[in-house]
């Protein structure tokens, strides 16, 4: 799974894209689904606050260019979430992991059934 947050700050108030991208279903019928959405939020000293497009924005802490956030689980629980930075060459060759590792997991032989 890959998550890329691009955005601009102008001021301290920040504004780009999210995008989260992973690898759904099963051998031999697994895909690729992906998300993204308008980004929106704040920068004060080291809070950050950003809208997602969650019910409620994800609050963190920047710290020496990585950031930190709780994201929500399908579960109701929150995950603690590192991003650091990176380069759109970066995100492009996440993406395409996961694609080559979806083509491996579809194109593996299957065995038969039995016992």
């Amino acid at each position: 799974m890959g998550e890329l947050l691009k955005w601009q700050n102008h001021n301290g108030d920040l504004s780009g894209t999210f995008r989260y991208t992973w690898m759904d279903g099963h051998a031999p019928t697994e895909g690729i689904t992906s998300i993204s959405a308008d980004l929106s939020g704040t920068l004060k000293g080291t809070a950050i606050s950003l809208n997602l497009g969650f019910s409620h924005p994800l609050h963190g802490r920047l710290s020496g260019g990585h950031f930190s956030l709780n994201l929500p689980q399908p579960n109701g629980t929150t995950k603690m979430v590192t991003c650091r930075p990176a380069s759109m060459a970066d995100w492009n060759k996440k993406v395409a992991a996961l694609y080559n590792q979806v083509n491996e997991d579809n194109n593996r032989p299957t065995s038969p059934a039995g016992g």
